[in-house]
């Protein structure tokens, strides 16, 4: 009897676990959330360097060999004086103190007229020595107001530089400096342009011959898609008479300096450019 109970009671157990696992839930999956590929760690990469094509890397090259050349050889003015103007109406006649020099502007619509001390200078018919447009000159009756005026000290001499341009410009005029150069000494009055390339009257001694130089500058373009735009510098030396003279080479042609750009991006193609100059520029 007790054999028998006992086998009874081990399959009672046995049916009782086997109807637990059946009535088991079955487990809920886990949704798989998807991981993006750019969220994916990845190794660190190791840097190279880089490698610039030679143009890009030395595209500003002629840019600062000039402008290192050109600043060791410029004569520096003792004295700046820079024109408030706010756009406030002006009185006629404006008086303006240069050291122990009087300037005198006389403001006009019609013809811009100043005097240095008592030297009467009328700007209307007056033109530039130097072709600052291609081959085109630049008038003073297309300016009307100075907008800086230099004083230089220079080997025994005085010159006055100013800047002149035009109050109320439009389009391409904006870019037109009108300068004048005037020698105290022998009274004598020197224009030239600029379109686009350098706004400042600046003296220079090319050569370190103890010259008097001026540097002038063309502009030299056309209107075309993809154009090329071409920097010409040449220079002038003043005389003794205080009237400045353009500088040739033994063969009779002018000294130049020749950059070209491009119209697109304004990035100098250095392969061409040229120097037939008083000196080797490095």
């Amino acid at each position: 009897m007790k054999v028998f109970v006992l086998i009874f009671l081990t399959l009672l157990t046995a049916c009782s676990v086997q109807q637990a696992k059946v009535a088991s839930p079955t487990p809920t999956p886990i949704p798989l959330i998807p991981v993006m590929e750019d969220q994916i760690p990845k190794p660190p990469i190791e840097e190279e360097e880089i490698q610039l094509p030679e143009t890009d890397r030395n595209k500003d090259a002629v840019a600062k060999k000039l402008e290192d050349y050109f600043d060791r050889r410029e004569i520096k003015p003792s004295l700046i004086i820079e024109n408030d103007y706010d756009g406030a109406r002006k009185e006629r006649v404006e008086e303006i103190k240069v050291s122990n020099h009087k300037i005198t502007w006389f403001h006009s619509l019609e013809a811009s007229e100043l005097k240095i001390d008592d030297d009467l200078i009328t700007l209307e018919d007056k033109s530039s020595l130097n072709n600052p447009n291609g081959s085109d000159k630049i008038n003073g009756k297309i300016v009307n107001n100075w907008d800086k005026i230099k004083l230089f000290n220079v080997k025994g001499r005085k010159l006055i530089g100013i800047e002149i341009r035009h109050d109320f410009c439009t389009g391409l005029m904006c870019s037109v400096t009108f300068f004048l150069v005037y020698d105290l000494k022998t009274k004598s009055s020197n224009f030239f342009g600029d379109f686009r390339i350098d706004k400042e009257v600046r003296l220079y001694d090319f050569g370190k011959n103890r010259t008097i130089d001026f540097l002038s500058t063309t502009n030299d373009f056309t209107y075309t898609p993809g154009f090329e735009i071409t920097h010409i510098y040449n220079f002038y030396t003043l005389d003794k008479k205080g009237v400045f003279r353009l500088q040739k080479d033994n063969r009779r042609k002018p000294f130049f300096i020749k950059r070209v750009f491009s119209s697109d991006n304004d990035e100098e193609f250095e392969n061409k450019f040229e120097q037939s100059w008083i000196e080797k520029i490095k």
